[in-house]
């Protein structure tokens, strides 16, 4: 009688089969990889533009040796390392539903008692190992992500609008144009009264050619100024066709947009300088007609 108990319950344990609906698996495995990838979407998304506002600042950068930049790369390379990570992550999950696509190949279920059961319990640990590990390097993303951006955003580097740079360049040298129109214009004024005045017998010969020699030196500070004017145009024009399709510039200390600016100041300055000189021999040459 005893052993005719334990043969009824060894045989109830063999006829005890458990079973994975394949079709439950795949719906819940593809919801969960649904939601995995809508969240990388947006993880792709904010990488994408931090990394293209990275590019941009360090394609304006002179020296990417100068401590402010490298202190923005070093927490670039920790923004692209964890951006990796999650990429890295994401890739093995997709791989692990391949593998689960293939092992319930034309199967509505798996019982206990088949070889494929073991590893699909397996492969079900692992993809809730690996959703819960996407969640970990998400915030881990986050984290660099901002971290980055707070460096760019509080460092000496600053994006401006191209138009408005533009602007403020070409309301300079409009103005720079003009003087130079209204000092050509001087000097032909006074060419045409030295002219009529020796013409007239007004005025001896030293004493005209005492003002010719102050005209010929204004005309040399003239010259001057012209050539600065024309170096100022030229770094304008290359300045604008290397960025017309940018949107944005950069600028700041250590950026090309500041060194063009700084150029232009060092034209300016001769400009002035010449300005200068040209206004003292205008007040010698009336000196001398009074």
């Amino acid at each position: 009688m005893k052993f005719f108990c334990l043969l009824l319950f060894i045989s109830l344990l063999q006829s005890c089969v458990v079973y994975y609906n394949t079709n439950d698996m795949r719906n819940s495995m593809n919801n969960n990889i649904a939601q995995i990838e809508s969240n990388y979407s947006l993880t792709k998304s904010d990488y994408l533009e931090k990394k293209k506002l990275y590019q941009g600042l360090e394609s304006n950068v002179l020296d990417k040796n100068e401590n402010s930049f490298t202190q923005i790369s070093k927490k670039k390379s920790d923004f692209d390392a964890a951006y990796q990570s999650l990429l890295h992550e994401k890739e093995g999950i997709l791989n692990k539903q391949s593998q689960f696509e293939k092992l319930i190949e034309g199967k509505n279920e798996i019982k206990s008692n088949e070889k494929e059961w073991d590893e699909l319990k397996e492969m079900k640990a692992q993809m809730k190992t690996s959703a819960g590990q996407m969640n970990k390097l998400g915030d881990a993303y986050a984290s660099a992500s901002n971290i980055l951006g707070d460096a760019i955003n509080n460092s000496q580097y600053k994006q401006i609008e191209r138009l408005e740079f533009n602007n403020q360049i070409k309301n300079n040298t409009s103005q720079l144009n003009q003087s130079l129109s209204d000092i050509n214009a001087q000097i032909k004024a006074y060419n045409q009264k030295l002219e009529a005045a020796k013409t007239g017998g007004q005025m001896n010969d030293s004493t005209y050619q005492s003002k010719i020699d102050l005209i010929t030196k204004m005309s040399g500070e003239l010259n001057k100024i012209k050539g600065a004017v024309k170096r100022i145009n030229l770094l304008e024009s290359s300045f604008q066709l290397k960025n017309n399709k940018n949107n944005k510039i950069w600028i700041g200390e250590n950026t090309k947009s500041n060194a063009l600016i700084k150029n232009i100041e060092e034209q300016i300055n001769k400009i002035y300088k010449g300005q200068t000189q040209f206004r003292i021999l205008s007040a010698k040459l009336n000196e001398k007609q009074e």
